[in-house]
């Protein structure tokens, strides 16, 4: 709401102030990420994991495009809600390293997005949906709803891949460059 108010007044130096004000206030371990391609997803990236309290390894493969057909609040939220998740799951880890892969291909104006992670527990799922882990399950869960909802939105395609030891997130967003 401070920010809002700042940017319709067109008092730019008090916004950036109070983001500057923010950052100070939050605790965040360093986090070099690796380029995506994106700018937004390299602030996302490392936002999400120099919040975890465990080293998190980041590994990426193609880049993608600094410009998308998606609205920048869509691509937060997509891309906010899979990081989260996936440094949530590497923070659940006991035995296997910790280590978030996203693979970008380019197909036909359209983007291929794969997010994995490790995994050493059974993925619970009830009526073709995930159940969240989290103890307050009410107050949960919304992130997956929402990840499919923005690929919805931009006619794309979404597969989630579960085995013993991985999940992936596999997303086609036709149109999208």
């Amino acid at each position: 709401i401070v920010l809002q108010y700042y940017l319709e007044s067109e008092n730019y130096e008090k916004a950036k102030a109070y983001l500057g004000d923010m950052k100070k206030h939050q605790y965040t371990e360093s986090f070099v990420v690796k380029d995506t391609g994106n700018d937004l997803v390299n602030a996302i990236v490392s936002d999400t994991f120099s919040r975890s309290g465990k080293a998190i390894e980041f590994e990426t493969e193609g880049l993608l495009p600094e410009r998308f057909a998606l609205s920048e609040y869509d691509a937060c939220t997509l891309f906010s809600n899979l990081f989260s998740n996936a440094r949530e799951a590497c923070e659940r880890l006991v035995d296997t390293k910790p280590v978030v892969r996203m693979e970008v291909q380019e197909r036909n104006e359209g983007c291929y997005i794969v997010i994995q992670n490790p995994i050493e527990w059974k993925v619970e799922m009830k009526n073709a949906r995930f159940v969240t882990s989290k103890r307050d399950k009410e107050a949960h869960g919304f992130g997956t709803k929402n990840i499919i909802k923005v690929v919805r939105q931009y006619h794309g395609k979404i597969e989630f891949i579960v085995t013993d030891s991985t999940f992936r997130v596999e997303i086609i967003l036709p149109k999208l460059i």
